[in-house]
């Protein structure tokens, strides 16, 4: 039986493994766990729905500015707890690893601060279509999307203080 980190992120053994790895890897990606399911929308977006969810939604990023590490680290030891079965989510979760690319290169961002893309602005010049605007229009639909399924409690930014 193939582990489910194998069906979400191929050859990769965790989420920032396959978005430090850049794999071109078709998307979604979608498995049952024995608590509910997963879906990986794209590089870096894992929503883990239980099977009987007991409250209410939490959207979890990290990685916004690329070379932010901490976040990211925890997010990902908390997504390899939970497919592991040593932590098994109450709620619906949208799990977001915000900028590989800025990840892969150790740095802030690419062109732009993507922090200041959202609500729309990444479609305004000079930003549209840099590479910063385009992950941002990524993650605003993948917000969108579960926001339009699930009622969100609370949506926490983790950033390195």
């Amino acid at each position: 039986m193939t582990h489910p980190a194998q069906t979400l992120f191929g050859p990769s053994a965790s989420m920032l493994q396959a978005c430090l790895r850049n794999l071109q890897q078709d998307f979604p990606r979608e498995t049952n766990i024995p608590q509910g399911h997963c879906r990986i929308h794209a590089a870096g977006i894992l929503e883990i729905i239980p099977s009987q969810p007991k409250a209410p939604a939490l959207v979890l990023s990290s990685g916004i500015h690329g070379n932010e590490t901490a976040p990211i680290e925890l997010l990902d030891h908390l997504i390899s707890d939970i497919l592991h079965h040593q932590l098994q989510p109450q709620r619906p979760l949208l799990l977001i690893m915000g900028h590989p690319q800025a990840m892969r290169e150790n740095s802030r961002f690419v062109l732009f601060n993507m922090n200041r893309l959202f609500m729309g602005t990444h479609q305004q010049a000079p930003y549209a279509g840099s590479v910063d605007a385009q992950r941002a229009a990524v993650l605003e639909a993948a917000l969108a999307d579960f926001h339009s399924r699930f009622p969100i409690a609370e949506h926490y930014d983790l950033h390195t203080a």
